[in-house]
C-alpha cells in the first residue's frame, strides 16, 4: 500500500480532528441501499460456486412498438433488470423513440442455473416524481436470443430483445457483477443557472458501476453511519429526520435524474477513469482557457453495493448540506466505503511547474475522510485493490485523513489552483 510520509513542518492545527467513535461496522438486518442499489441477501459460503451455477452474460439489444407515452413527442425509454431480485441493472436513457436501441451488457457470476431475469421497461418523465412504467417480463436464463413480449395488466406494450450465454461458474461471491465498467456522468445545468454559474461540471454527478465490491468490502463489513458524528446524527436520528432526510433526498434524485441528456460510456482501464477528471472533459465550460489536465480539486465520493458515486466536494450547492456523503448515499444507513479524493502529477504539485509541463503521469489520491460514515483506515488496503481491480494502470495512493502528508497534498493543489487558475 502506498503512503504518504508524516511532514513534521505542518503545525499540529494543520491536522485534521480526530474522527469520533463509531458503532460495529455492520448490522446483518439491514435493508437500506441508495437509489439505484440493491443491498445483497444473505448467500452460500463466500467464494463457492452453486453446484449448478453459471457465469451469465446479457446483451439487451433493443425494444420495439413501445406506446407513446408522453403528449409532446413519444416516450424516453430505459429499463431496469434484476437476477432473483439480488443484483439489479439500469440502462440509459434514450430520448424520444419508441425503438430504442441499447447494446448493453450485463455480466454476472456465480448465479444459479435456474435463476430468473426480470425486466421491466419505464418512461423517463423530468416533470413528475416518479416515472412510468412501460411494460415488464421475465425469463429464465436459458442461453440464446429472446424477444420477449412487454405486458401491462395483460395489455401488450411492444417487445425486447436480447441475448444471453452462460458458461461455468466461477468461484466468487454469488451474484458477482462482472463487468463491464461504465460510468455515467449526469448534468445539473438548472443548479448552475441558480447559482448563476455557466460551467456545469461543478454540478455534475458521476456514477461507476464497480466489479467485485463485494469480494473487497463483504456485507460483513458495510459501514453503518456514524452515531457519534452530529451531522449524521441530524439526519438519521434526531426529531428533524425525516424533514432532513426528504431534502436530501429530493436533492439526490435531482443530481443523479436519468435523462437522455446524461453522457456515459465503458471504462477499459485507468487511462478511460483519469479521463473523467480532467477539466475540460464533457460539460459546458466558463470562456477561459483549461488546460488538458485533470482538474485540480477536491471529489467527494461514496461507494455502495454498486457503484462508486462522487462530484466535486466545493460546489456551491453541495456545501449547504450537512453531509455531502449522505447525499451521495441518498441517506442509506449503510456504505462500503466513504470518503475524498484528488489527483495530482506524480512527485505533486509544483508551483514552479507551468500546467502545459506536467506531464502524462498522474496519481489518485484518496482517503476515509467522511464523518458521516467514519470508515476505518484498516479498510484503505482493500480499497487500493478494489480501484486497481477495476482501472488496470491505475496510480492510487490511499492515505489515512490523519495523515499529515493528506493536508500538504491538499495544500499543494489549492495553491496551484490559486496560482494558474484563480480557483
Amino acid at each position: 500500500m502506498n503512503i504518504f510520509p508524516r511532514t513534521s513542518s505542518l503545525p499540529s492545527d494543520d491536522l485534521p480532528p480526530a474522527l469520533p467513535p463509531r458503532p460495529p461496522a455492520y448490522a446483518p438486518t439491514d435493508t437500506s441501499g441508495p437509489a439505484e442499489s440493491t443491498t445483497t441477501p444473505p448467500h452460500p459460503t463466500q467464494g463457492t460456486p452453486y453446484s449448478d451455477g453459471v457465469d451469465v452474460a446479457v446483451t439487451f439489444i433493443g425494444a420495439r412498438d413501445l406506446p407513446k407515452m408522453d403528449i409532446i413527442g413519444t416516450a424516453d425509454p430505459y429499463f431496469r433488470a434484476t437476477i432473483d431480485n439480488c443484483i439489479s441493472y439500469c440502462s440509459t436513457c434514450i430520448s424520444n423513440t419508441l425503438t430504442p436501441t441499447w447494446n448493453e451488457t450485463w455480466k454476472v457470476n456465480n448465479v444459479p442455473s435456474n435463476a430468473i431475469l426480470y425486466i421491466s421497461v419505464w418512461d423517463k418523465d423530468l416533470h413528475v416524481p416518479n416515472d412510468e412504467i412501460v411494460g415488464k417480463c421475465q425469463t429464465p436464463l436459458e442461453p440464446t436470443t429472446h424477444t420477449l413480449p412487454l405486458t401491462l395488466s395483460t395489455r401488450h406494450r411492444g417487445t425486447i430483445t436480447l441475448s444471453i450465454t452462460t458458461t461455468p461458474a466461477s468461484p466468487v461471491p454469488p451474484y458477482t457483477f462482472a463487468g463491464p465498467v461504465r460510468h455515467t456522468i449526469h448534468y445539473s445545468p438548472l443548479l448552475g443557472a441558480l447559482t448563476r454559474q455557466n460551467d456545469t461540471r461543478p454540478y455534475a454527478t458521476w456514477k461507476i458501476h464497480l466489479t467485485n465490491i463485494e469480494t473487497y468490502f463483504s456485507s460483513t463489513q458495510k459501514q453503518h453511519w456514524n452515531t457519534a458524528y452530529k451531522a449524521a446524527q441530524t439526519i438519521f436520528s434526531s426529531p428533524m429526520s425525516f424533514g432532513v432526510k426528504s431534502g436530501i433526498q429530493a436533492a439526490h434524485r435531482m443530481l443523479y435524474a436519468r435523462t437522455g441528456g446524461n453522457g456515459g460510456g465503458i471504462l477499459q482501464n485507468g487511462y478511460d477513469f483519469m479521463g473523467l477528471l480532467f477539466w475540460n472533459a464533457g460539460a459546458v465550460q466558463p470562456a477561459i482557457p483549461h488546460p488538458a489536465i485533470p482538474k485540480p480539486c477536491m471529489y467527494t465520493y461514496i461507494i455502495d453495493d454498486e457503484t462508486l458515486r462522487f462530484s466535486e466536494t466545493g460546489a456551491a450547492f453541495l456545501v449547504d448540506f450537512a453531509s455531502k456523503h449522505a447525499l451521495h448515499s441518498n441517506c442509506s444507513e449503510y456504505v462500503r466505503f466513504a470518503g475524498e479524493f484528488h489527483v495530482r502529477p506524480l512527485g505533486g504539485w509544483d508551483l514552479t511547474v507551468e500546467p502545459s509541463a506536467l506531464g502524462k503521469d498522474w496519481q489518485v489520491v484518496m482517503d476515509n475522510n467522511s464523518g458521516t460514515y467514519a470508515p476505518g483506515k484498516e479498510l484503505l488496503p482493500a480499497l487500493e485493490r478494489l480501484m486497481k481491480c477495476n482501472f488496470g494502470g491505475l496510480d492510487v495512493v490511499v492515505v489515512d485523513r490523519q495523515d499529515g502528508g493528506l493536508v500538504e497534498s491538499r495544500n499543494k493543489m489549492a495553491a496551484y489552483a490559486s496560482k494558474y487558475f484563480n480557483t
